[in-house]
């Protein structure tokens, strides 16, 4: 009889413990989402001005990816992928549909100890996808759109204008002085 009432006893111990863990886990993030997370990106994949729909963009940290979302339509202006990242990491963006040239994005949240991340800092970004085209020199188009990390003078987390337009001028140079023809299709 008593060491039946010890493993009630036990039994009861062991139920409580958990359900105070899980019950703590739960607190811990009651928005969820996480307190490492510093930085909420969106993204808008654009081709001659407009939305495109049937885009994949993945999200790579410290070059393994974590997460895909496959855009399958969208309209104007609402932002057809986003992510939440954690701080003190690099992440890249790799966002991509057949028939056009994949874009990336890096971005770099390394933050100075004293940054507050509450709230979240946010970002948006236009991708211009231009249709793949034979005969291109690819060189910069393997380069990252974007660099993106945190401004302490600011406080807000910036995209590096003199890289991108760099990066952008490059990029049209090359698409213009390619012959002006489509890929041939693989049967």
């Amino acid at each position: 009889m008593k060491a039946l009432r010890s493993l009630k006893l036990a039994v009861f111990v062991l139920l409580m413990c958990n359900i105070f863990n899980l019950k703590s886990l739960a607190q811990t993030d009651p928005a969820g989402v996480s307190d490492s997370v510093c930085l909420k990106i969106q993204g808008l994949a654009m081709s001659k001005g407009l939305p495109i729909d049937g885009v994949n963009a993945k999200l790579y940290r410290e070059n393994e990816e974590m997460e895909m979302v496959e855009v399958t339509s969208v309209s104007h202006h609402s932002h057809d992928f986003f992510f939440t990242l954690d701080k003190n990491s690099y992440y890249t963006i790799e966002v991509s549909k057949p028939g056009y040239i994949t874009r990336m994005i890096s971005i770099s949240t390394k933050l100075p100890p004293a940054v507050k991340t509450e709230p979240i800092f946010e970002y948006l970004i236009e991708l211009e996808m231009h249709p793949e085209k034979e005969g291109v020199d690819d060189y910069y188009l393997d380069f990252p759109i974007a660099l993106i990390d945190y401004d302490p003078v600011k406080d807000v987390f910036i995209s590096h204008g003199k890289y991108t337009a760099f990066i952008k001028a490059k990029i049209k140079e090359t698409m213009e002085a390619a012959p002006d023809k489509q890929p041939q299709k693989k049967n």
